[in-house]
């Protein structure tokens, strides 16, 4: 080991003086020589390789050594080798709390000979930084237990500790304390990702679906002003970690420790708590971990860490999603080609829309109407945008039968009464979603007052998170639908032409409902355009 952490910081605050000649070779390429060197190797190619869009990592059998790459940023400029130095000396420093033992030491990388070496981080003659650190089995990261046993809750309860006593202790950071101040800096953030994103998103419909993304976004800061205010004033906006990440967080049978702490901005750190927090929150959820998600929060709120409103964390994790993808994008140059980099970029922007429909705060939204007017389609349209799970009118009839949802029923699935109990089992079921996930789509006709009112009844002290969206379409387009969905063997609904014709004459208009919790919408137009009118109204 060529020097510990408190010789190579101290190095820091010695400004470079030396001018440093061109050796006739790119300095990465230097750095994986003198790494290979180190570790015994006669080539980097011996060496196990890991690629990001700002570091290359070669790894040996029990250290990993970390190369700066000589790139300019939006956000970092890492170009001068001076620059990369700091950020070396940096990533030393802020780690060392969190992650004890594992950095173990900064290095120049000198000429030698026909080739470089490892030297002290003072060597007038550098012309690279490295910096060394030990190696650790991946498997014990949060990730790597959560794919051997998702079930088990131990490391995720765990990790929630670690990172509310870490921010409990963590240094308090000044924001505005007036709401109009606190919205207009965290807008100030969201639109400097917003512009590094647009320049790389590889088409027009991904960069709608971001601007959509941001309007709700956008309309949640204009509400929760006071939220965030509130927040600063509390000092919880921190030094956090900047970067928290499944893979980062090693789980270990002694301890918790959390790698790649931000270190080459410390804006980035200086975070809202549940900022970051959400970064570990979106990429759990990323992983298919969503339960391992929510118990995060629910095991950083026993720890008395105070992540605020499951909106505000949203509202953070739709955020980081979108950083995400821009990062995935600018990985190895994507933004010009790569499928896989795009893929994972639009899976991020579904993520991340995902998450934005969570700002609402709780919501159940009611898609009514008759039978053939595409209230289902659009039902399943918006849950896969929102993530909310779908309840039916239909599927719980036939499940009171016994019947299976695409087994067929008699007209005594529909004899007079019949719709309150239904109505109040689907409310049951919904409010039961809302509690768990924070939303849900029901779907079902909502043509009698008396069904409504049961369905609202087992809402009761949901009401405000009540979202109706009354779903009509031309008398000739229901006939002709509902006529092309009796030839349909995987139907769920029994509805037949002659039974729409029959709704028409019972349907009750939804007056009991306030205008600004409804939304008249004409279904015949592609599901994309009525999604895109829902969350519109819903931001209205």
């Amino acid at each position: 080991m060529l020097g510990g952490p408190a010789a190579t910081y101290r190095a820091l605050m010695h400004p470079l003086m030396h001018r440093h000649h061109d050796v006739g070779c790119d300095s990465t390429e230097a750095a994986l020589q003198a790494i290979a060197a180190a570790a015994g190797a006669t080539d980097p190619a011996a060496l196990e390789r890991r690629d990001t869009h700002m570091s290359v990592v070669l790894l040996s059998r029990d250290r990993a050594y970390k190369v700066k790459r000589a790139h300019r940023f939006a956000f970092a400029d890492h170009h001068r080798r001076a620059a990369r130095r700091w950020a070396c000396l940096e990533e030393l420093r802020v780690n060392e709390e969190l992650a004890p033992g594992i950095y173990r030491a900064v290095h120049a990388v000198v000429p030698a000979g026909d080739g470089f070496r490892l030297a002290p981080v003072d060597d007038p003659a550098a012309v690279e930084y490295v910096v060394e650190m030990e190696r650790f089995d991946e498997a014990t990261s949060l990730r790597g237990r959560l794919a051997q046993r998702p079930d088990d809750r131990s490391p995720i309860r765990r990790t929630a500790a670690t990172i509310a006593d870490f921010h409990a202790r963590a240094r308090p950071i000044r924001r505005p304390g007036r709401a109009a101040m606190a919205i207009a800096d965290e807008k100030r953030r969201l639109a400097a990702e917003d512009v590094e994103l647009t320049g790389v998103l590889p088409g027009p419909h991904d960069l709608r679906r971001l601007h959509a993304i941001d309007r709700r976004l956008r309309t949640f800061l204009r509400d929760a002003g006071e939220e965030l205010a509130a927040r600063g004033r509390a000092g919880l906006v921190r030094e956090g970690h900047g970067d928290l990440r499944a893979e980062h967080v090693l789980v270990g049978d002694d301890a918790v420790r959390i790698v790649d702490r931000i270190e080459f901005r410390p804006d980035l750190r200086e975070v809202d708590v549940a900022d970051d927090l959400a970064f570990l929150v979106m990429d759990l959820t990323a992983l298919g971990h969503p339960e391992a998600a929510r118990e995060l929060v629910t095991a950083y709120r026993d720890r008395h860490g105070d992540p605020g409103s499951d909106a505000l964390l949203a509202y953070y994790a739709a955020r980081r999603a979108l950083v995400r993808a821009k990062v995935a994008l600018l990985r190895d140059g994507a933004a010009g080609g790569g499928d896989a980099a795009r893929e994972e970029a639009r899976q991020l922007l579904d993520l991340a829309e995902r998450f934005a429909w969570r700002t609402h705060g709780p919501l159940a939204l009611v898609v009514s109407g008759p039978s053939g007017v595409g209230k289902s389609v659009l039902a399943a349209a918006l849950a896969e945008r929102s993530g909310f799970a779908v309840r039916s009118s239909d599927v719980v009839r036939k499940r009171a039968a016994g019947l299976a949802p695409e087994e067929r029923g008699g007209s005594a699935l529909y004899a007079p009464g019949s719709g309150p109990r239904v109505y109040a089992e689907l409310g049951r079921q919904a409010a039961a979603a809302l509690t768990r996930d924070g939303g849900v789509v029901i779907d079902a006709t909502c043509l009698r007052r008396a069904d409504r009112d049961a369905l609202m009844l087992e809402l009761e002290g949901w009401q405000r998170s009540v979202f109706h969206v009354a779903c009509t379409a031309p008398a000739a387009v229901l006939e002709e639908r509902l006529r092309r969905r009796a030839l349909d063997p995987t139907r769920i609904s029994d509805a037949t032409p002659a039974v729409g014709r029959a709704q028409a004459s019972i349907a009750e208009p939804l007056d009991e409902v306030p205008a600004d919790r409804l939304l008249a919408l004409r279904c015949d137009r592609p599901p994309a355009a009525l999604v895109a009118a829902v969350a519109a109204g819903l931001d209205a």
